[in-house]
């Protein structure tokens, strides 16, 4: 690969936005120089006024799951999915995805929960990593109700395709469902369950949680000692937070109130919400709106959950309704999350670092991914007119708004 040359730019850097830049990658893909002239023989790439933002860094999102089951007990055939997934994550300018895989195997309805089946997802997205271009990374979930998910997970861990894993609780009566009323509510939507059918699963739930915790610690201790980051889901108490801490979890995602979060960040856990909850303007199951952890400083991240295009339009919507500028909300979805998971060399655009980054342009005054590099390898591409871009004089000056 030849050393890249980006003429025409704005650079969204660690603490400030440069404007009317250009940036050098070497023929690694790494970050070489920022404001220099083209190096001679470089490919030269006119970013048309555009703004490089840094590769977001997604540590959780389970939207692979819609690509695979396009409605309820319809799959499409696994071999089609991940190129399909590489191009919708690429185009939301994400160049790390950990893609979240649940073995929660007594989830009605859910096929493709079932520990074996996504176990083949599993594997298949550490084989696409051979083939693809952005960073494909396996985040195993793991229902602590499911007694056959945890031997599924562990023979993944043997074969190095876990990245990540994290434990969750779905029973009703604490975490995400406080009460059957809002299990109900969720299910029996999602998976086209009567009351009863319901019922029946909340009181296996239950009936599982109690043994399936020795199980999730069991998983968390195999994860530390094998490096691998480790995080709890939908932390409701300081309790939950203290025995997450003390077993050596570094993670705690979608915290569901406020105090859970506060805690969370004081221990020094990485907190995590989701960017479709900021977008929307609530969570989708009447949990604390992201903006009010976030106002209150002690959210750390963000990750597109179900929604992979969220990721970066949320750090774009965020100074507009929280006082961030434009380069603290792009840490929210680069940065920290790549420091969550334990990743030294992205997130930043910085001289050293992985060429990992986001082309944009406003299109109708919103973000618009117009070209991605993943180490310096475009995955992604889209021709814009400069009249629509951050070059126009209202629009430079609302990007200059928000670095401010």
């Amino acid at each position: 690969m030849s050393k890249q040359f980006f003429a025409n730019v704005h650079l969204a850097l660690e603490d400030e936005i440069i404007t009317n830049s250009s940036l050098t990658l070497d023929e690694n893909g790494y970050i070489e120089a920022i404001g220099s002239d083209a190096p001679q023989g470089a490919h030269e790439i006119n970013g048309q006024g555009g703004l490089l933002v840094p590769g977001a860094v997604d540590v959780h999102c389970d939207a692979l799951e819609k690509l695979i089951e396009t409605r309820p007990n319809v799959s499409m055939p696994q071999q089609y999915i991940m190129p399909q997934a590489e191009h919708l994550y690429a185009s939301a300018g994400i160049t790390t995805i950990y893609h979240s895989i649940s073995f929660a195997g007594d989830e009605s309805g859910k096929a493709l929960r079932q520990p074996k089946r996504a176990k083949e997802i599993a594997l298949d997205v550490k084989d696409w990593n051979k083939h693809g271009i952005i960073d494909h990374r396996l985040h195993a979930r793991y229902e602590v109700g499911d007694a056959e998910g945890l031997p599924a997970i562990k023979d993944l861990m043997d074969l190095s395709a876990v990245d990540m894993v994290s434990v969750m609780d779905h029973s009703p009566g604490q975490g995400q469902f406080p009460n059957f009323e809002k299990f109900f509510a969720y299910y029996g939507k999602a998976y086209n369950l009567s009351e009863a059918e319901a019922r029946e699963l909340a009181e296996t739930k239950k009936a599982n949680a109690e043994s399936g915790w020795k199980r999730a610690i069991d998983l968390i201790l195999c994860a530390i000692e094998a490096g691998i980051p480790a995080a709890s889901h939908d932390d409701d108490s300081e309790d939950r937070v203290r025995f997450i801490k003390e077993l050596g979890g570094s993670i705690s995602e979608f915290p569901v109130n406020l105090e859970t979060a506060r805690c969370a960040h004081k221990a020094g856990l990485a907190t995590i919400m989701g960017a479709p909850n900021v977008i929307r303007g609530g969570s989708q199951s009447g949990n604390i709106r992201a903006l009010d952890v976030i106002l209150d400083g002690v959210l750390d991240c963000l990750c597109a959950d179900y929604v992979p295009w969220t990721l970066l339009a949320s750090a774009f919507y965020l100074p507009n309704i929280s006082g961030l500028t434009l380069p603290q909300s792009l840490q929210m979805v680069c940065r920290n999350p790549a420091k969550a998971a334990g990743l030294d060399d992205r997130g930043l655009i910085k001289v050293g670092m992985r060429g990992d980054m986001a082309l944009v342009h406003l299109i109708r005054d919103l973000p618009m991914v117009c070209g991605t590099w993943s180490a310096g390898v475009q995955a992604h591409y889209r021709e814009t007119s400069i009249t629509n871009s951050w070059g126009t004089d209202h629009l430079f000056k609302n990007m200059e708004a928000l670095s401010q």
